[in-house]
């Protein structure tokens, strides 16, 4: 398994949190330190609907862990001098297995469960682009929760969106873009589109080989009805059992989807750009 890269000193820190960085924050950290029981991942592309399972998850009291995405790079250097000071700052890189085993211990609740959320392209920068390096991290969790998304051009539109808005986190409010902005969405949009099919595809082929209780959810579903589909993901987690659980809603912000209005105007110009029209 790959190490971390070494984080910049603590230039990130002083700049404002964003809403997906905000868990990094240590008042998310959980008092006292602990080591893990249960631990799960949820393996899934961007805009598959996990920001939203998870954050859920972390509003639970004392339940489930803190899942966030915490190999994501900008994560990693919030979180690895804070957790591990005097780490990196010579350089040399940072053992992954190092801030995981700290990380748990600093996300894990009473319960003994502790939750990472992870992306396809961070497991494999983690695991040198190894498949079997990918299988055996997904393997060493508990628990594995997969992720995935039917309409791939929504996928594509939303990926594209975000990552030219810089806005990851959706709070009801759409975004505005002129139809020359939208039309310089395309390239990227048919990037998304194929990198969006390449992950599901290794999403779908380690969920053939991982020999541990996996549990799938598509978008589509968690769009339709959110509350079933948390409920389902928890009863997964609990292994079935019929647990009570509490949720504050001021611990994190989870996300609202904006109308969207702005997505369907992207989709409707993208085809005519296909088309030629």
């Amino acid at each position: 398994m790959a190490d971390l890269a070494p984080p910049p000193a603590a230039v990130a820190a002083k700049k404002p949190l964003t809403p997906e960085q905000l868990l990094n924050d240590p008042k998310y950290d959980l008092h006292p330190f602990k080591e893990p029981t249960k631990r799960y991942v949820v393996f899934s592309s961007q805009r598959t609907g996990s920001t939203y399972l998870c954050r859920r998850l972390c509003n639970v009291k004392g339940q489930f862990g803190v899942p966030s995405e915490y190999l994501n790079p900008v994560n990693v250097n919030l979180l690895v001098p804070r957790l591990l000071p005097g780490a990196g700052q010579d350089g040399k890189t940072v053992g992954a297995g190092r801030y995981l085993k700290m990380l748990q211990r600093a996300r894990t609740t009473d319960d003994g469960y502790f939750g990472i959320k992870v992306q396809p392209q961070q497991l494999l920068g983690l695991t040198n682009r190894k498949k079997n390096g990918a299988l055996e991290f997904l393997s060493s969790f508990d628990r594995v929760v997969l992720l995935t998304r039917r309409d791939k051009l929504g996928q594509a539109i939303s990926g594209a969106v975000a990552a030219t808005t810089g806005k990851w986190f959706n709070d009801q409010k759409e975004a505005e873009l002129t139809d020359a902005q939208i039309d310089t969405l395309f390239p990227l949009i048919a990037r998304n589109l194929s990198r969006y099919f390449e992950e599901e595809q290794l999403i779908l082929s380690l969920a053939k080989t991982i020999q541990k209780p996996v549990f799938s959810l598509q978008y589509e579903d968690i769009a339709a009805d959110g509350e079933k589909s948390f409920r389902a993901l928890v009863n997964f987690l609990s292994d079935g059992e019929d647990v009570a659980i509490e949720e504050d809603d001021s611990f994190a912000a989870v996300p609202e989807k904006p109308e969207g209005l702005l997505k369907k105007r992207i989709r409707e110009r993208f085809i005519q750009f296909l088309k030629n029209e």
